[in-house]
């Protein structure tokens, strides 16, 4: 579903500024997670963060090709793909960390929510080398 809202909003919105929407929808997933009480709550986290991943999946594509050209994607496809296994063997060490020190997981979420919001707010913000770049003379 996220994919396809994804497709639906690029239309609209240029793909730096769809990814920053879908950076807000995982920002608002983080936050709501620490106060999940309910096997319902924590579905509907679940929607929002799988909602958010489907954004940012067809989105940061789009971006990338749109910031770096076609003759970098793959450069750029494989540092985001190190990025990500790096995070995810990194964040669940960090998290445990946090429950021994504090006793929660909060800290931890909110800790990634204010650099997820720093985030977002560039991407919406910073322009795209292509965009800095002068139109040539016909």
């Amino acid at each position: 579903f996220g994919a396809l809202l994804a497709w639906g909003v690029a239309r609209i919105f240029a793909a730096k500024r769809v990814v920053s929407i879908g950076l807000v929808v995982l920002l608002a997933s983080l936050v709501y997670l620490p106060t999940v009480e309910t096997l319902t709550g924590l579905y509907a986290d679940g929607f929002i963060w799988g909602l958010s991943i489907g954004v940012l999946g067809v989105s940061g594509n789009a971006a990338w090709r749109e910031a770096f050209g076609r003759a970098h994607i793959g450069s750029i496809q494989g540092a985001a793909g190190i990025c990500h296994v790096v995070s995810s063997a990194v964040g669940p060490l960090a998290m445990a960390q946090c429950q021994a020190k504090f006793g929660s997981y909060a800290p931890f979420f909110n800790a990634a929510g204010v650099g997820l919001a720093l985030v977002a707010l560039a991407t919406w913000f910073v322009r795209l080398p292509m965009e800095s770049k002068p139109a040539r003379d016909a």
